[in-house]
């Protein structure tokens, strides 16, 4: 099979070939074409096919990473989901890591830094989101290590606290021991080490009361 005709329309190319059969083609496709339609090889269809999904591949990818950062597992699934071809959504990746639009380092850092400072969350439950993400154990790790004696996650583990027991003490029936459950039950909950909790309890002793 051979093409015989290539029509452009609009965004699009409408290639015809020579058993009567058409598909679509992306315009920066068409413009591989090494001959004229005409002296077409057989195999030039097919490729062409190939070459515009990758361009679909690679458009969705970008479209979804202008919105946010995405680990490599996050674009990986999304792009499946599209049913695209597994060894184009694979090219498409290796080339955006290549130049530099997918990084899971880079990633974890960012969102480390996002989930600290607007959700004010602890190292646990960001190494959890992060694993869930499917950034790789080691590079979270990494990341986290470099944190681990950040003395901001023992202040929004305070912040935490003040606010949780001012709304815990609305509830005027509730003994301080309950209060104090509570309240390591939530900031486990949000992430924070029992040496944090710990610290913040002891900090917080006579608000409590």
């Amino acid at each position: 099979m051979k093409i015989r005709k290539v029509k452009k329309d609009g965004t699009k190319a409408l290639v015809t070939c020579d058993d009567g059969s058409t598909f679509e083609l992306e315009l920066q496709v068409t413009g591989t074409f090494s001959t004229g339609a005409e002296n077409s090889t057989d195999d030039e269809p097919e490729a062409f096919r190939e070459k515009t999904e990758y361009y679909k591949v690679r458009d969705n990818a970008m479209r979804y990473l202008a919105r946010r950062n995405h680990s490599v597992f996050e674009i990986r699934k999304k792009l499946f989901l599209k049913k695209y071809a597994e060894g184009i959504i694979e090219k498409v990746i290796e080339e955006l890591k290549s130049i530099g639009y997918l990084d899971d380092r880079k990633f974890a850092c960012d969102y480390l830094d996002y989930r600290e400072k607007f959700k004010l969350d602890g190292l646990g439950k960001i190494e959890a989101q992060l694993l869930k993400k499917g950034v790789a154990k080691d590079i979270v790790q990494e990341v986290l290590d470099s944190r681990k004696n950040d003395q901001c996650y023992l202040l929004n583990a305070s912040k935490l606290a003040d606010k949780k027991i001012q709304s815990l003490k609305r509830l005027r029936s509730m003994s301080v021991e309950k209060i104090r459950e509570k309240l390591n039950f939530y900031l486990q909950n949000k992430g924070y080490s029992f040496e944090t909790i710990n610290k913040v309890l002891i900090a917080k002793k006579n608000t409590l009361s």
